[in-house]
């Protein structure tokens, strides 16, 4: 990742970002989310996706989680935002028990380089083993929010099912029963509330407006009103116009951190838990990284670049795929390493 763009990002907030979160649970009070001290703490961050075939972090055969983590501290950041996949979490649900990074391994990549793999992660990782589960290895001790489905989209191939379901109305209730379910199992999380349209708009839920049958969305409706979160992910890179770019993510969401607007019933943090370019020469140049490098710790709102993995251990049936977003931090790693 470009390295001065993000310091930029970074030092415009300080010292609203805390470089080292307190310990204990967060919360949120009105626009801000706060530490256990009642202390305003802002995201500044970056994704490690973890989705993938593989199903395990990216980028555990070049180094280790610890190396890694204490890069992503260098920058001055203070959050991760570890994706998971869905699809490991039905089948530990069908089956009643997780697989081994290594059997996860050599499922995506064949026995050879799956099994070379694993040889690489353990010994880069040497408290894992055979034994270790994908759970496991996502199991980190610092854990302070939970986001419940990353970018919905629509069922492009049944529009019936697109004109009866991707709504708000349907929104509200699958988003409050997981919403429940999550704040039953663990009280301390943040819950994070993703949008429509790849998670590009949440424009009816800042003013509390009809969402269908009646519904609307009120924050303090819930014993969680104090968890709530909003999140967006933006890649308009095809931006021309700032002024533009900031309004349309006003619109979209972000106007839920309006305290001097009446029309905003539900003030609450929003975060851009999403957002990138290449990781070329020209690009962080341009409308759209130029804009959210200034208007972002501007809002003093947090914020997750994407992406800290340089490669994929498979993506579209290329095993060590290059990711040009993260190109830069992972030249670091691989030099450290020597892989």
């Amino acid at each position: 990742m470009r390295f001065n763009v993000l310091a930029t990002l970074i030092g415009i907030t300080i010292p609203q970002i805390a470089l080292a979160i307190a310990p204990g649970p967060l919360s949120t009070s009105g626009r801000w989310i706060v530490d256990a001290n009642g202390q305003n703490i802002t995201f500044a961050g970056v994704n490690w996706p973890g989705a993938s075939e593989a199903m395990l972090p990216e980028g555990l055969q070049y180094q280790s989680i610890e190396n890694i983590v204490d890069k992503i501290k260098t920058l001055g950041m203070n959050v991760i935002r570890l994706t998971f996949a869905i699809e490991m979490i039905d089948d530990i649900l069908e089956t009643g028990r997780d697989v081994s990074i290594k059997d996860s391994l050599v499922k995506a990549l064949g026995e050879k380089n799956g099994t070379k793999v694993f040889s690489n992660i353990v010994r880069h990782n040497p408290q894992f083993g055979v034994d270790t589960t994908r759970l496991q290895v996502k199991s980190l001790p610092a854990v302070k929010s939970v986001g419940m489905r990353n970018e919905l989209r629509k069922a492009e191939d049944n529009p019936t099912l697109v004109n009866t379901t991707y709504n708000w109305r349907y929104w509200y209730r699958h988003m409050v029963e997981n919403a429940n379910q999550i704040h039953a199992a663990n009280r301390n999380l943040l819950i994070y509330f993703s949008g429509l349209d790849y998670d590009t708009r949440l424009s009816p839920i800042p003013t509390g407006a009809e969402l269908g049958n009646g519904t609307a969305f009120r924050k303090d409706d819930f014993e969680y009103a104090d968890k709530i979160v909003l999140e967006l992910h933006n890649y308009e890179r095809t931006a021309t116009s700032c002024e533009d770019l900031k309004s349309s993510l006003w619109n979209a969401g972000f106007n839920a951190l309006d305290t001097q607007n009446s029309s905003i019933v539900n003030i609450m943090p929003v975060q851009m838990t999403e957002f990138g370019f290449p990781q070329d020469n020209t690009t962080y140049t341009d409308v759209y990284a130029s804009c959210l490098r200034e208007w972002l710790p501007s809002l003093q709102a947090g914020w997750m670049v994407w992406v800290i993995a340089g490669s994929y251990y498979i993506r579209k049936g290329i095993q060590d795929d290059d990711e040009l977003w993260g190109e830069s931090f992972s030249k670091t790693i691989r030099e450290q390493t020597g892989n």
